[in-house]
């Protein structure tokens, strides 16, 4: 059993909307601004987000001088609760 799934994508970068408007076309999604600084794209797969990084800089890959510049976010599996009688959720 895996210890968590992949719950959302990050990309930094300079205009979030701009990105995630690539991201949806690309992946055939919807973007959905979450403000000025974070949009997201949902998608059939893992949602995408677009997040704004101050002074951010393009990564320069392959060359090293700014490496890439993606993060991921995992989300731990549902496990089942068994209550003893008389105790509460």
């Amino acid at each position: 059993m895996a210890l968590a799934r992949l719950g959302l994508i990050c990309l930094d970068c300079k205009d979030p909307a701009d990105l995630a408007a690539f991201w949806a076309a690309l992946l055939g999604g919807e973007v959905a601004p979450i403000s000025d600084d974070v949009v997201v794209v949902k998608n059939k797969g893992t949602p995408v987000a677009a997040l704004r990084v101050p002074d951010y800089q393009p990564p320069t890959w392959p060359d090293g001088a700014i490496p890439k510049q993606m993060h991921g976010s995992g989300r731990p599996p549902v496990l089942p609760v068994r209550l003893e009688p008389g105790v509460t959720g």
